[in-house]
């Protein structure tokens, strides 16, 4: 599960998705929340691993923003179909993505 907003609602959908002995990667910025109990009674599934990853400041956020809309940079992506999610995430962590994986629904 690849949560890139953060906020409450979105982990509390990635706590309510992820499959046992899955993995929860939160890289947004949303300063969210995701309570939950160990052991008998938790919102997680049994062995399931959570990722905190996060670069930069909120001004490094916005800085990149005005950079982006003055044309100063662009991003690179590598786009993938949703139905291609699982082929996404292993080339991603084996390197072979283009600047951002994005995943497309629809």
């Amino acid at each position: 599960m690849l949560d890139f907003v953060g906020e409450t609602a979105t982990l509390d959908l990635a706590a309510a998705s992820v499959a046992p002995g899955g993995i929860v990667v939160a890289t947004g910025m949303g300063r969210g929340e995701l309570g939950f109990v160990a052991g008998v009674g938790s919102r997680l599934p049994h062995e399931v691993d959570l990722v905190l990853s996060m670069y930069g400041s909120m001004q490094d956020l916005r800085d990149v923003i005005a950079l982006a809309a003055g044309g100063a940079i662009a991003a690179r992506l590598t786009t993938y179909p949703l139905a291609d999610l699982a082929v996404a995430y292993p080339a991603l962590v084996a390197g072979e993505v283009v600047g951002r994986a994005v995943i497309v629904p629809g």
